[in-house]
């Protein structure tokens, strides 16, 4: 089957890290892949299979960002030899720009969703697409019940297939330094919570002398510069290293001890799946969607109450205490990832592919 995946570029971000996975695991059970990227500023940042083809729309007519990614989508559909058997489209954004040249054209359309429905700043694009051009596709795919409830209120096509696990499950012991990892890329901040993440921390290192705090995420300067005014007025600066963006962090993870999530929303956080995957033990904000269908409270890791600062400083505090605790939380991880195998997922996906054909 000829398939195209839509995306406005192959960075860093955790979206795209899933499309590498499926497009990677798709070329190899016969199917004929590209990746068709509207930006062409951004370097791709995962490996791909040399038979994936990329395609990348960089041509710029108009001023408008949007009206020009439009148009060259339009140009390269245009022409018949161009059009696959099914576009997958990553990103609100890009999906509704997919959607209706896909409609236009006659091809079967799939939009992938890669974050809970549910946005903290009011876009207008954004929910239009979601509530009304998202119809006009052939399936949406979503990462939880949650959404699946709200797309399908909408009369969408909705189907839940949650992110891969990347990383093989490790389960040989290492030696773990006392570190307590984050990972995304600091221009999401915000999203990611790590201007609340680094108070909390500084907080708690008070107690827990011999702890450091790593955050792996691509630099962004202005990003940067403000977090690091937070590091600097808590007189964090030797103990938390920013150490930018990284495709080793399966390395990182599996000798580090504790992943900590802060987000203020997620979809479904691979991050936390990938953690477990390496013998982290993880502690995390129960944020509206996402950490809840992962994280078993003082099973396999600990959920906080939503943005409740002095219930995680008083989690890690726990954490950082009790050596045994983090070892049975570790232990029970494994069995919790197993329904995140990438081959599970990727057959999920085709199943999806014969729905809509």
């Amino acid at each position: 089957m000829r398939i195209d995946f839509i995306v406005h570029s192959m960075g860093s971000g955790g979206g795209e890290r899933v499309l590498s996975i499926l497009a990677n695991k798709l070329v190899l059970k016969g199917h004929s892949i590209r990746i068709v990227t509207l930006s062409n500023s951004i370097e791709d940042a995962f490996e791909l299979n040399q038979q994936i083809v990329r395609v990348k729309l960089k041509k710029r007519t108009f001023n408008i960002h949007t009206i020009n990614n439009l148009f060259n989508l339009f140009k390269h559909y245009r022409s018949k030899k161009n059009r696959p058997d099914i576009a997958i489209s990553f990103m609100v954004e890009t999906s509704m720009l997919a959607i209706i040249i896909c409609t236009l054209f006659g091809i079967k359309s799939i939009a992938s969703e890669h974050t809970n429905h549910v946005l903290k700043r009011k876009n207008n694009l954004r929910l239009f697409t979601r509530k009304y051009l998202y119809r006009l596709a052939n399936k949406i795919i979503v990462l939880t019940e949650f959404d699946r409830v709200y797309y399908a209120k909408h009369r969408s096509n909705v189907k839940v297939i949650p992110n891969p696990s990347t990383f093989s499950i490790n389960e040989a012991p290492i030696q773990r330094s006392k570190t307590i990892l984050a990972v995304g890329n600091l221009n999401k901040y915000h999203i990611k919570g790590f201007d609340n993440l680094i108070p909390i921390v500084a907080e708690v290192f008070k107690k827990h002398m011999d702890w450091t705090l790593q955050i792996v995420g691509a630099i962004d300067e202005t990003s940067l510069s403000f977090l690091n005014k937070i590091v600097v007025e808590h007189q964090m600066e030797d103990r938390i290293v920013f150490s930018g963006f990284s495709n080793k962090v399966s390395d990182i993870m599996a000798t580090s001890d504790v992943y900590i999530m802060t987000s203020r929303f997620e979809g479904l956080p691979m991050v936390l799946i990938e953690a477990m995957s390496q013998g982290m033990v993880c502690i995390s904000y129960d944020c509206e969607t996402g950490p809840s269908e992962i994280i078993t409270h003082d099973y396999n890791g600990i959920l906080v109450k939503d943005q409740d600062k002095l219930e995680m400083a008083d989690g890690l505090d726990r954490l950082l205490s009790d050596v045994e605790l983090r070892d049975r939380l570790r232990a029970n991880a494994p069995k919790t990832i197993e329904k995140f195998d990438p081959d599970l997922i990727v057959s999920e996906w085709e199943q999806v592919f014969l729905e809509v054909s």
